[in-house]
């Protein structure tokens, strides 16, 4: 058989078209075609085409506007987005920190820092797992 393909691509695309199935067991392609006639396909596709046209994109809109309609429950001030030290609430709210990330969570486990990430700081921490 000639190679005919001009990139790697295109030989790559070309070796996706070749059934990879080794087993005696049949492809789902062989259990879909066993389990749906052409005519069922054909039932779906119209079931699907009635579907598409009862539901219009009047009533879509309609959805949408009855729903923006609807008060959410999230009703305090958006916080302003940022990152710092301090852990921001909306005004009305409290919150209490279980574990801050970087907190050791062993015994003798080294300081966290996640700008110097080391192998052996990692071997460690497994080490104290054990």
């Amino acid at each position: 058989m000639a190679n005919n393909f001009r990139t790697r691509s295109q030989a790559y695309e070309e070796s996706e078209n070749v059934g990879r199935n080794l087993s005696a067991n049949p492809t789902l392609g062989d259990v879909i075609a066993a389990r749906y006639g052409r005519r069922d396909l054909i039932k779906g596709a119209l079931g699907v085409a009635a579907i598409a046209a009862t539901v219009s994109p009047l009533a879509l809109a309609a959805a949408n506007e009855a729903h923006a309609q609807v008060a959410s429950r999230f009703d305090f001030p958006e916080l302003e987005a940022g990152s710092d030290a301090d852990h921001h609430v909306a005004s009305g709210y409290d919150a209490d920190v279980l574990i801050r990330w970087g907190d050791p969570v062993l015994p003798g486990a080294a300081v966290f820092d996640p700008h110097a990430q080391t192998g052996a700081a990692q071997k460690t921490a497994v080490r104290l797992q054990q």
